[in-house]
This record gives C-alpha cells, sequence and structure tokens, in this order.
C-alpha cells in the first residue's frame, strides 16, 4: 500500500496550492496530477521531481502516512 495519494493532497493544502499550481511546480498537466491523487501511480521520474520540489524523500512520500508537515515554520495537521 502507498501512502503517496494521501501524502500528496497533505502536502498540496498545506502548502495552499490548487492542484492546478501544484501540477505546474512538478512538470505535470492538472489531469494527470489529480490522478495521482486519486491512487493512479505517478512513474519514477515525476515521484523525484515531487521530491525535489517538496524536499520530502521518495521513502516518506510513499511509505509513511504524513501526519504533520512544517511549512513556513507552521504545523498543519
Amino acid at each position: 500500500m502507498s501512502y503517496l495519494p494521501d501524502n500528496l493532497k497533505k502536502i498540496r493544502q498545506a502548502s495552499g496550492l490548487s492542484q492546478s499550481e501544484f501540477a505546474r511546480l512538478i512538470k505535470v498537466k492538472r489531469p494527470t496530477y489529480a490522478t495521482y491523487e486519486s491512487g493512479v501511480m505517478p512513474k519514477g521520474y515525476a515521484i523525484n521531481t515531487i521530491s525535489e520540489v517538496t524536499g520530502i524523500h521518495t521513502n516518506v512520500l510513499l511509505n509513511t502516512p504524513i501526519n504533520h508537515l512544517v511549512i513556513n515554520d507552521a504545523v498543519v495537521n
């Protein structure tokens, strides 16, 4: 089981970004990004890009439920 869909949504929402804005950051189209949040596994290069953009290791993105995020010194649940 991958935690990526939930983690992506939490990261995006905590960042205050729309799906379109986050998709632009990771260089995919919004419909493609929306499939990631709905459970479609991105290709390896996309996971690497997400990791680079968010600063969160790929293993954490995929295998660990993110319950708390610190964004701009604010803790987000």
